[in-house]
C-alpha cells in the first residue's frame, strides 16, 4: 500500500514540477526567439528602403546610392537584378568574388526557405524587392543570432535534463519523508489493535471458563463469580483507558484548565502515598517548592503523578528508596526517581507507547503498559514534556517540564 502511495505522491510531484520547468523554459524561449526574429525582419525592412537615387537600374557597374542609408551592419550585401534576373551591380561590406553573389541568387531563386540561406558557413537572411525596371535583394548575415538561438535551446535541454534528475532525487526523498509520519501512525494502529485484542483475549477467556463452571457445578458459585467479576473490572479499566487515550487523539477530552497550585497538588497526592510506600517497604523523600502556580486540570496532573508514583513503587528494589523533587526555573520541573533494575537504553524512547512493556514477560499485576501512554498525553495536553534517563541496576528518573 505504502509503495504504491509513494509511486503516486512521486509521479504527481514530478509531473507538476516538470509542467512549471516546460513552461518556464518555453516561454523564455518563446519570447527569445521572437525578439530574435523580430528584430532581424525589422533590419529588413530598414534595408527595403536603401535604393537607388533616380529608382532606376544605373548605367555604371558601380551603383549611386544616397549617403547612410543603409544601415550600419557587420555583415551585409545587395545584389541587384534585371528583368532577366542577370546580376548588374553589386553591394557589399566585404570582399566577395562574382561566384559568391551567384550562388546566394541562386539558392534565393531555388525557393528551398523563404527567408533564410546558407551560404560559406553562414546564413542569411533575405529580403527579394521589386524596383521600377529591376528588383534587389538584400542579405544580412544572421549567423550569430540564429547560433544564439540554438545555444539557448540546447543549454536549456540540458538544464531540463539535470534539473529533472535532480527534482527526481529530491521528489523521491521529500516523498520518502512525508510517508514516514503516516506509515508509522498505521503502524502503531495496527499495534494498537493487535496489543488491544491480546489484552481483553486473556479476560475473556477467564470469564468463559468460570461461567462453564458454574454451568457444571454451582456448589461454589460465590468464588467463580468472584474471578467474573475481578476481570470484568480489569477489562473495564482497559476499556476506560482506551477511550481516554483516543480522546485525547481527537482533541475531545474536556478539560477545565484553572490555576493549579502545583505545590499544594503533588503534596497532597505524595502524603496519601506514603502508606503505600510504608506497606510496601519503600523509603519515600520529596522536595517541594511552595507556590508553585500552574495553569491546567487538577485531577489530569494528579492521574500523571500518581501514575509515576505507581511505577515508582512498583519497580524499585526490595527496601527501596524513593525521591521527588518539584522546583521552578524558567519553567516547572517535576523529578520523580526511583532505584531499581532500570530500563534498557534502546527502551527508552518506547516505554512512552501504548501497551509496551519493558519485560513482556511481566504478570498481568503489573498493569496494561497504557500508564506511561496516558502520561505523556496529559504532559502533552499541557504544552509541556516528559522523559526519562535511567542506569541499568541503578536508578530511573522521569522528568516533566510544565510552562509556568
Amino acid at each position: 500500500m505504502f509503495k504504491q502511495l509513494k509511486k503516486r505522491l512521486l509521479s504527481i510531484n514530478m509531473v507538476s514540477i516538470t509542467l512549471l520547468m516546460i513552461i518556464a523554459f518555453g516561454s523564455i524561449y518563446f519570447v527569445t526567439y521572437s525578439r530574435t526574429y523580430m528584430e532581424i525582419n525589422n533590419d529588413l525592412n530598414h534595408f527595403e528602403n536603401f535604393k537607388p537615387e533616380d529608382d532606376k537600374p544605373p548605367r555604371s557597374p558601380e551603383l549611386s546610392m544616397k549617403e547612410n542609408i543603409l544601415p550600419e551592419r557587420e555583415v551585409i550585401f545587395v545584389v541587384n537584378l534585371d528583368t532577366d534576373s542577370i546580376i548588374f551591380s553589386t553591394h557589399s561590406s566585404f570582399d566577395a568574388e562574382d561566384a559568391f553573389y551567384e550562388e546566394a541568387v541562386a539558392l534565393v531563386q531555388s525557393g528551398e526557405n523563404d527567408s533564410y540561406i546558407e551560404l560559406d558557413d553562414a546564413k542569411w537572411a533575405y529580403r527579394v524587392v521589386p524596383r521600377k525596371d529591376f528588383y534587389q535583394i538584400f542579405f544580412v548575415d544572421v549567423t550569430s543570432q540564429l547560433n544564439a538561438v540554438s545555444i539557448l535551446a540546447y543549454t536549456f535541454l540540458v538544464v531540463f535534463l539535470i534539473m529533472f534528475v535532480m527534482t527526481y532525487i529530491f521528489s523521491n526523498y521529500m516523498t520518502n519523508e512525508s510517508i514516514k509520519p503516516i506509515k508509522k501512525a498505521f503502524d502503531k494502529q495496527n499495534q494498537f489493535i493487535s496489543d488491544a485484542s491480546h489484552e481483553l483475549k486473556t479476560p475473556l477467556a477467564i470469564i468463559n471458563s468460570n461461567v462453564d463452571v458454574l454451568l457444571n457445578d454451582s456448589s461454589d458459585s460465590e468464588k467463580w463469580l468472584h474471578y467474573i467479576k475481578s476481570e470484568v473490572s480489569r477489562m473495564s479499566k482497559l476499556t476506560e483507558n482506551l477511550l481516554y487515550l483516543s480522546q485525547f487523539d481527537d482533541n475531545n477530552l474536556m478539560t477545565s484548565t484553572t490555576d493549579v497550585n502545583f505545590s499544594e497538588l503533588c503534596e497532597h497526592v505524595l502524603l496519601g502515598m506514603e502508606a503505600v510506600a510504608f506497606e510496601k517497604r519503600r523509603t519515600l523523600e520529596y522536595t517541594i517548592e511552595p507556590d508553585i502556580i500552574i495553569q491546567g486540570d487538577f485531577e489530569q496532573l494528579s492521574q500523571v503523578l500518581m501514575i509515576l508514583m505507581d511505577n515508582a513503587m512498583k519497580y524499585s528494589n526490595e527496601n527501596g528508596h524513593i525521591s521527588v523533587n518539584l522546583f521552578m526555573s524558567s519553567q516547572v520541573n517535576l523529578t520523580v526517581t526511583n532505584d531499581g533494575p532500570g530500563i534498557p537504553g534502546e527502551n527508552i524512547d518506547l516505554i512512552f507507547n501504548r501497551f509496551y512493556k519493558v519485560d513482556a514477560s511481566r504478570s498481568q499485576k503489573n498493569g496494561y503498559g497504557l500508564g506511561l501512554a496516558i502520561a505523556a498525553s496529559i504532559i502533552s495536553h499541557h504544552h509541556g514534556k516528559i522523559s526519562c534517563k535511567s542506569t541499568i541496576n541503578k536508578e530511573t528518573s522521569f522528568f516533566i517540564k510544565l510552562p509556568k
